[in-house]
């Protein structure tokens, strides 16, 4: 077995987040995987966050920012900055495990592979937010696949591909080049979805190693509040109108493609019926969620069409620093594998040890 060295330059986003980033870059120092940057990209945050990060954090990561709350333009930002050979990602609410990036970077062991994630554990610390993941360009996506043969010998063909979640995602930095980065026309929802067709398209495979776990707090946003309930349907409904219409087929008729839109509407009006009748929302909120929802997919349509060009990262504004190796909280040399060897097993021991094994099994049994 040999190791495979690739410089990683991970990127977090963020935005008014100071209640979850302090944790998501204090599990960052907890990774082992050696030859890491990390980027942080801010945008226009009002909670202290530049503060923070010029206080904690100067010298020690690339500090950028955003200029408005727009995650596409945010992570292309970051991937301009980036000198690593993988740019991975993840959320200013997201805790990897210390050994993620040791997973993923190992996959990049095949040429052909493009992209690599992992499986995503929700705020329970138990449950599975995402295993597996097929989408299709209609918008809908199966995040529980269990079987690793099955997501391999299907998402294929042109309509269904496989895509990662951007909380738990990498790709080569020479693959992001080709195909232009994210899509700036997505300020929210459906990034990494759109960035999916066009890797596929460009024929690089994709991995999802379920070892590579990162856990997804979902916390509270400008989009979402802590119970998931959202503030505004804008920009979601935008970004879902703006996909179906710019990634529709040749062959799908303009009616289909709208009625797909309205489809999605539906799903959106019943996901706020629910919240308000469950006592989520008021009168006031329900209505008016339900005027972006209207804004945001007529927004979303206007925009497909006046921009026939999609807003990709420009090859003027790739202008890498030199990588900045990211201090951690113990270097990998000065790193203990401790462990423990016990040559005699006394009678004693193995009484004691028979009566947890009764109690724990009358406990659970």
């Amino acid at each position: 077995y040999q190791e495979l060295i690739m410089l990683v330059s991970l990127i977090i986003n963020t935005y008014n987040r100071m209640h979850t980033l302090p944790n998501a870059l204090d599990a960052v120092q907890r990774l082992r995987y050696p030859h890491l940057e990390v980027i942080v990209v801010n945008g226009p945050s009002t909670d202290n966050t530049e503060e923070y990060l010029q206080k904690n954090w100067a010298g020690k990561l690339k500090i950028l920012s955003c200029p408005e709350a727009n995650l596409s333009l945010s992570r292309n930002i970051g991937i301009a900055a980036a000198a690593g050979d993988i740019i991975a990602f993840t959320d200013d609410d997201g805790i990897p495990e210390p050994d993620w990036l040791d997973w993923i970077v190992q996959a990049y062991d095949d040429p052909s592979v493009g992209a690599v994630g992992g499986f995503v554990r929700n705020n329970s610390g138990v449950e599975f937010q995402t295993k597996f993941i097929l989408s299709n360009r209609n918008g809908d996506s199966n995040e529980f696949i269990d079987s690793k043969e099955f997501w391999k010998s299907n998402g294929k063909s042109k309509f269904e591909f496989k895509r990662l979640i951007g909380v738990n995602c990498s790709f080569r930095k020479s693959v992001l080049l080709e195909v232009g980065g994210f899509d700036e026309e997505y300020s929210y929802f459906y990034d990494e979805v759109d960035l999916a067709i066009r890797i596929n398209e460009a024929g690089f495979e994709f991995d999802i190693i379920p070892t590579a776990e990162v856990h997804h707090k979902y916390a509270a946003s400008h989009i979402r509040t802590e119970k998931g309930v959202p503030r505004t349907w804008l920009a979601i409904a935008r970004s879902t109108a703006y996909f179906c219409i710019k990634n529709a087929l040749p062959e799908q008729s303009l009616l289909d493609t709208f009625k797909l839109i309205e489809d999605h509407r539906n799903k959106f009006l019943q996901h706020t019926n629910w919240a308000r009748v469950h006592g989520n929302l008021s009168e006031h909120d329900t209505n008016a969620l339900l005027q972006s929802l209207n804004d945001g997919i007529t927004q979303g349509v206007k925009d497909a069409f006046a921009y026939p060009l999609r807003r990709l990262l420009q090859s003027d504004d790739i202008r890498p620093e030199l990588f900045l190796q990211f201090p951690r909280i113990l270097e990998n040399k000065k790193r203990k594998k401790i462990s423990f060897r016990h040559r005699f097993i006394s009678a004693t021991s193995l009484w004691w040890c028979g009566c947890i094994h009764a109690s724990v099994s009358r406990a659970v049994g």
